[in-house]
């Protein structure tokens, strides 16, 4: 595949496009991509994207969730690469129906990831922008075939705020405006068989202070539902049937909830979300 050239994303935010192309075009010039993305201008662009909502959608859920199946993008390259390492551009929108993005790839071989990325069924056509120390940046058109959890999350009016690979998928951290947004998305992936674990979520109380649970609303009614009838009691007030006729559960269906829960609870509380 001979590599051309594709159009480049549509932004939101006047702001963000005009500090990108000052920053890369007027200062740098071509060579000096990986530097000014890698070491400056991505992590400023980062910041301002998560700090300025859009416009009559504030942003009051932040969600971090790894989702894996093997048409998401790049994953056929991911899985057949040792010690890759991809992370998406972050932007500051995505065009609704967007299907090309730009990527940060870090890889040891060149012509080896090329090569691959020729036979990735998820990969349509590729720009390379630039390639300095194992390290390259390339625009990447996908494939109709390919699913994208992007696209939910533009409808939903939310943000990708940072997206790398780990394992055989994505780690995902999600900017959205509200608990249902996340349950859209949800409903997305199981809808195209895509599996989603949420490691946490950060909401907004009342008061505007953040606070971490780490729980779907569901979990979060299950776990206060068991908690006040005495279920985690020493001795047991109840029983794991009395709390889930209680909540209009099956006892199978009340003891995974529980579970998940107090799952989620303690990788959003204390335990070290790196080493998942």
């Amino acid at each position: 595949m001979s590599p051309s050239v594709l159009s480049k994303p549509v932004y939101s935010h006047s702001i963000l496009e005009n500090l990108y192309k000052f920053h890369v075009g007027t200062i740098l010039g071509p060579v000096g991509w990986i530097n000014t993305i890698y070491c400056g201008v991505y992590d400023v662009y980062t910041t301002v994207a998560a700090a300025i909502p859009r416009r009559n959608s504030p942003m009051s859920v932040t969600a971090t969730i790894h989702i894996s199946h093997e048409r998401l993008a790049l994953v056929p390259t991911l899985r057949t690469l040792a010690d890759i390492d991809i992370q998406v551009i972050t932007q500051g929108t995505t065009a609704p129906g967007a299907t090309n993005f730009p990527f940060l790839i870090e890889y040891d071989d060149q012509t080896e990831l090329e090569a691959r990325l020729d036979e990735d069924p998820t990969v349509d056509d590729y720009e390379l922008v630039d390639w300095t120390d194992d390290t390259g940046i390339y625009y990447i058109a996908h494939t109709p075939e390919t699913r994208l959890i992007s696209t939910a999350v533009t409808e939903v009016n939310g943000l990708l705020v940072h997206t790398e690979t780990k394992g055989n998928g994505w780690l995902v951290r999600l900017l959205l405006p509200n608990r249902k947004a996340l349950n859209t998305i949800w409903e997305f992936s199981v809808d195209n068989d895509i599996s989603l674990e949420i490691i946490e979520i950060y909401g907004k109380d009342d008061a505007g202070t953040e606070t971490s649970y780490g729980l779907t609303d569901e979990q979060i009614a299950a776990l206060n539902t068991a908690y006040k009838e005495g279920y985690f009691g020493e001795p047991r007030e109840t029983s794991l049937d009395e709390v889930a006729e209680k909540m209009g559960l099956s006892s199978t269906a009340m003891s995974g909830r529980l579970r998940r829960g107090m799952r989620n609870l303690v990788g959003a509380t204390i335990a070290d979300i790196e080493e998942k």
